[in-house]
């Protein structure tokens, strides 16, 4: 059973960790994306891809596509400044486990 702790949390969403399996939860508008901690790399990669190749011209429209899963079953759209937030959102999220995990070294050698 995960027992999540909020790592980020904003107007547009949060994410969490669960410090028993590392399973990460990415909250963004209405979508749950949840993946183990060992995807987070590629996550963030797929993320900073497509925002490099989306196309600013209209900020407001729905334009950028992602697909999530494997499985082309589960697609968000998204604006481009939807996908920013998002970006920013999982990179926050990255080096708050970063903090985590040093600190947890810190501690193991303090013991």
């Amino acid at each position: 059973m995960c027992d999540f702790k909020v790592l980020v949390k904003n107007d547009y969403g949060y994410t969490a960790q669960c410090f028993w399996c590392n399973h990460l939860e990415v909250a963004f508008g209405t979508s749950l994306i949840r993946f183990h901690l060992n995807y987070l790399d590629q996550f963030i990669s797929y993320l900073q891809c497509v925002k490099g190749k989306s196309i600013i011209f209209d900020n407001g429209r729905k334009n950028v596509l992602l697909d999530i899963a494997s499985i082309d079953m589960f697609q968000m759209i998204l604006t481009y400044d939807e996908l920013t937030y998002l970006c920013d959102l999982v990179e926050k999220m990255e080096e708050e486990i970063k903090a985590n995990a040093l600190l947890e070294l810190f501690n193991r050698k303090l013991l």
